[in-house]
């Protein structure tokens, strides 16, 4: 008898097997999902919340700077200095709110009140998109520290 063909045939079928068992292992274990949404939502939050820090902190240094210049009118330094910082991102109107004069600084006592209406906040990601449309109001000292 010629037994010369049993090595490759019996390697051939155990590696269909393998196959075999490594498709069904797949299918049981797939849950359907590409993107596992709450690692994605995750992501979503962190660059909302970043965005945001990033909001607070720049309006008490334009606050800051508009106070150090003591020439002109407030709103106009704030303006100015917000101008100046401006970094064209796309995801706050921020900075173009405040380029067209859609805010109001107010002096109440010693403090001042800075009020900006319809700020919009934009978060997207592969698994979705996050939309948050606020008011600011923040106080500041008569050294342009919030308070």
């Amino acid at each position: 008898m010629n037994r010369k063909g049993d090595v490759p045939t019996t390697l051939v079928f155990v590696g269909a097997l393998i196959l075999v068992i490594t498709a069904l292992w797949i299918f049981a274990t797939y849950d359907g999902r590409f993107v596992q949404p709450l690692e994605s939502s995750d992501l979503l939050f962190n660059s909302e919340k970043a965005i945001d820090s990033y909001i607070n902190s720049n309006l008490e240094i334009f606050m800051k700077e508009a106070k150090i210049i003591s020439s002109g009118n407030l709103e106009d330094n704030f303006k100015a200095s917000a101008n100046k910082h401006d970094l064209r991102i796309e995801n706050t109107n921020l900075f173009g709110l405040i380029r067209n004069g859609k805010f109001s600084l107010i002096l109440e006592g010693e403090d001042y009140v800075l009020r900006i209406d319809n700020v919009i906040i934009k978060s997207e990601n592969e698994s979705g998109k996050l939309v948050r449309i606020f008011n600011i109001e923040l106080r500041f000292d008569e050294n342009g520290n919030r308070i």
